[in-house]
């Protein structure tokens, strides 16, 4: 160790030599000094530490040596990093930048719930008052919708045996555009009958002398009365004809009924007038065994 030292003690001892040769007669101020740069330092000699000195105002101990140097040594290893600094403040806003380009539409989003349901209206305005009648008489007239949806006027009658029947016959048909060569024919009159027998059925032909077809727009009878089964459909061909079945039934009850068959189309109207008569059954009783009277 002690032969070390004296080595590096000899070395900075002829480098003290070699700047004091170049630089000697320089007078220092600072450290290092303003006009030369030059740096004074004192080694000690036996354990080679090494410290800065201001010649105008310190000086070596005498178990040190005196050097002086001037050129930039090696550069050294970087030291450790640094701990970091504080956030400086915040710059200014940049300039908005220009828009981006529009994104893909979102996925549908679910059905939200049912709202509440809303306050209840106010109640409407009262109706108006009804017909009010004292006699089944006083309905006669009042008007009435039948059943082809055409305005009609109330019939009411009383029979001999007290019923009382109220109805809205039929309306007549509307006028008929310019006729066609289109005809209807069939026995109208349904006889007269018990009440209570049988139902009766009459087939009526509907026939087109016309050389083109003729559209049928409706096929319509009169209340008390039937319709039964069609070969007509929504066309009768140039010269051809159709059926049309109707019925009566004997129990719709005692009376005289009346009514028509009708058919048409835009280029025609065609009817049947419909009769029918039904009186009271016979009352019979037993009189013997063998014999059976006529009530009276």
């Amino acid at each position: 160790m002690n032969a070390l030292l004296g080595r590096r003690s000899r070395r900075l001892a002829i480098t003290t030599v070699a700047i004091f040769a170049i630089v000697g007669g320089v007078a220092y101020a600072v450290i290092p000094d303003a006009g030369t740069g030059i740096y004074h330092a004192c080694i000690q000699k036996n354990t080679g530490a090494l410290r800065i000195i201001d010649p105008s105002l310190q000086h070596c101990l005498p178990p040190e040596t005196e050097i002086t140097f001037n050129a930039q040594g090696q550069k050294g290893d970087p030291g450790p990093q640094g701990v970091q600094g504080a956030v400086g403040p915040a710059g200014p806003k940049g300039a908005d930048g220009a828009p981006g380009a529009n994104g893909k539409d979102g996925a549908p989003g679910k059905d939200g719930v049912d709202g509440k349901d809303g306050a209840p209206g106010k109640d409407g305005a009262p109706g108006k008052d009804g017909t009010s009648f004292t006699a089944i008489e006083d309905l006669n007239g009042l008007a009435c919708t039948d059943h082809n949806g055409r305005q009609s006027s109330v019939v009411t009658s009383v029979a001999a045996n007290g019923a009382v029947s109220i109805t809205c016959p039929a309306a007549p048909p509307p006028p008929p555009p310019p006729s066609a060569n289109v005809t209807l024919d069939g026995v109208g009159s349904f006889g007269s009958a018990r009440d209570g027998a049988p139902p009766r059925t009459h087939t009526f032909v509907l026939a087109n002398g016309e050389a083109v077809a003729e559209t049928i727009d409706g096929i319509e009878v009169s209340v008390g009365f039937d319709l039964g089964t069609s070969s007509c459909g929504a066309q009768i061909a140039p010269g051809a004809n159709c059926t049309i079945a109707v019925s009566f039934d004997p129990s719709n009850g005692q009376g005289t009924y009346t009514g028509s068959l009708t058919v048409h189309g835009p280029g025609f109207s065609v009817s049947k007038t419909l009769s029918a008569t039904v009186t009271a059954a016979p009352c019979l009783r037993r009189l013997t065994h063998r014999t059976i009277g006529i009530c009276p």
